[in-house]
């Protein structure tokens, strides 16, 4: 008799336990009004995310996000994983190891438990993580920066290693003729600027120009006279 008192006793314990949670989500819910619910929305998009570059130990680039202004009632779930509001800590750090693919993230925001509007989804934030370029590490990349491939967040393939330098030395052929068309640019604005000079002091550059014709003329003709008398005398 007394054994089944005492079953009867554990299934009513498991009842009221089993009852007593949705009687309050319950009444959480029916406070869920549509002021509250925006409230606790704009609560929501103020919190914010970040993302670190990581190396684990075989020097593989991964990613953490983090999150910071987490407000009373407002879980993040990412995953399996639920993160609650702590007053002390505000921050935290979403325990996922994020690959380098360059992908973008959903990471929803929900009401938490024991708040109105629990288990509603409040907002879901859009994390795009870059994708980071390890070629960008190379001796090469520190005289070539401009070099699109050298760039740290290169979305772009790269194949392999003998990709990336065949790439290289297309860029730095690419620039050789630029020089050379500099170097023709600054020539041509030397003589410019000559002709410049020359033509803004035309009171004095002009006389010199006739006073050295003369001269060279008065030379050849001199030098035509005494070619003739020479071949006279018979020298």
């Amino acid at each position: 008799m007394h054994k089944g008192y005492r079953i009867l006793f554990f299934f009513l314990i498991v009842l009221l336990l089993q009852t007593f949670p949705y009687e309050k989500v319950d009444a959480a819910r029916e406070l869920c009004t549509s002021d509250v619910l925006s409230e606790m929305r704009a609560k929501a998009y103020k919190t914010t995310f970040s993302y670190e570059l990581k190396f684990d130990s075989e020097n593989v680039a991964y990613f953490e996000i983090s999150y910071a202004n987490l407000s009373e009632g407002i879980e993040i779930r990412y995953g399996e994983n639920v993160y609650s509001y702590d007053e002390k800590n505000p921050t935290g750090t979403i325990k996922t190891s994020f690959p380098n693919t360059g992908e973008t993230y959903d990471i929803g925001l929900y009401a938490e438990y024991g708040y109105p509007c629990v288990g509603e989804l409040l907002y879901t934030k859009k994390v795009t993580l870059p994708k980071y370029n390890k070629y960008s590490e190379l001796e090469d990349c520190i005289e070539y920066e401009e070099f699109p491939l050298c760039n740290k967040w290169y979305s772009g393939e790269i194949e392999n290693e003998d990709y990336f330098y065949s790439k290289l030395e297309e860029y730095v052929r690419s620039l050789i003729p630029e020089e050379e068309e500099e170097e023709e640019k600054k020539e041509e604005s030397f003589i410019q600027k000559l002709v410049r000079l020359y033509i803004e002091n035309l009171m004095i550059t002009l006389p010199l120009t006739l006073l050295l014709v003369a001269v060279i003329v008065i030379i050849i003709i001199r030098r035509m006279i005494r070619k003739k008398n020479r071949v006279k005398i018979g020298i």
